[in-house]
């Protein structure tokens, strides 16, 4: 996708990648500039004239520092991480000017030396690795529902392979602190062997064996707990409602958006001593009922006070209470 900044266009172009131009810091749009792809050859005059995104991004940068720009032209980056080819692990890291998911600190280095010190945020620039794929072997079984001939070059692998790699790469996305997100290409393969076989559906649609691990390691990101990540401190954001206040019988719903671990208390407003607690485990994203153990209360003031941290990569506590109540 083109989007054109009706006021500035930047002057950039690349057969593979595009310049996303549009009405950055508008809090009502967030723009992904670059759809830039893995590698390039970084020549003129072969019939394939690619840049590679080491020279891409420096161009980037010089193109827009030239402009003398007070506006940025972009909220994140989006970035294609593909391997050389369906063979290679995720992370495997590469020298020169090739960049993949295993090229991290390169990406964010090459984005501030284009763009730290001027209107266009660069080393923490969001980014979104926009596409991502890893193509599978077509069992006999299925074969019939493609055509054409696999290039050599894509060397694809079996779907315990497939699974694997896709969950190593929402895991590294994970914990890579500017990244936004990862889309994997496709969900569904394409019918031509020429194409593109990196869905975790085949071509009509049936579910590849790969389609359990992904969508586990997809929902654990979303829960955070898809891996322990060096230096990550997450936040848990919750609300609670519900409140049973009926005496010897007290509790409240408790949704977080992450997976939380609680310790949840009832206690006198006018001290604020534990008359009552408890202790859990919650599922990000989905309601849990917090009971206490039932027991007759004093007559008095009272609210109940949850502390939530999360299990994997605990940030600090974060603690709600709820408005005070009598008990008569």
């Amino acid at each position: 996708m083109l989007l054109q900044n009706k006021h500035e266009a930047l002057p950039l172009s690349n057969v593979h990648s595009v310049a996303v131009i549009g009405p950055a810091g508008d809090d009502a749009v967030f723009i992904n500039g670059g759809s830039v792809s893995p590698r390039g050859i970084d020549r003129p005059g072969t019939g394939r004239d690619t840049h590679s995104p080491t020279a891409f991004i420096r161009d980037m940068g010089i193109a827009y520092r030239a402009l003398n720009r007070k506006r940025p032209i972009m909220d994140g980056f989006a970035f294609h991480p593909y391997g050389d080819n369906s063979s290679q692990p995720p992370a495997t890291p590469h020298a020169g000017t090739s960049i993949g998911l295993g090229d991290y600190d390169k990406l964010v280095a090459l984005l501030g030396q284009a763009f730290d010190g001027t209107a266009q945020i660069g080393s923490t620039l969001p980014i979104v690795y926009d596409e991502y794929g890893v193509e599978t072997q077509i069992p006999s079984q299925q074969v019939r529902l493609y055509s054409g001939r696999e290039p050599t070059t894509t060397r694809p692998v079996d779907e315990d392979t497939q699974a694997a790699y896709y969950t190593q790469a929402i895991d590294l996305a994970f914990c890579q602190p500017n990244v936004r997100g990862i889309f994997l290409f496709h969900t569904v393969d394409e019918s031509d062997l020429d194409r593109w076989q990196s869905g975790v559906y085949y071509a009509n649609g049936k579910p590849k064996s790969s389609l359990p691990a992904v969508r586990l390691a997809a929902q654990f990101s979303r829960r955070g707990i898809a891996a322990q990540c060096p230096g990550l401190q997450l936040q848990v954001k919750a609300r609670v409602d519900r409140f049973s206040t009926r005496n010897a019988q007290f509790g409240f719903r408790l949704t977080c958006d992450l997976d939380c671990t609680y310790r949840a208390r009832l206690e006198k407003v006018a001290t604020g001593g534990t008359t009552l607690a408890v202790r859990g485990r919650a599922v990000g994203g989905q309601p849990a009922q917090v009971v206490f153990p039932v027991r007759l209360i004093a007559p008095g003031r009272y609210r109940f006070t949850v502390s939530l941290v999360a299990p994997v990569n605990p940030g600090p506590p974060v603690v709600l209470r709820s408005a005070p109540f009598r008990l008569t």
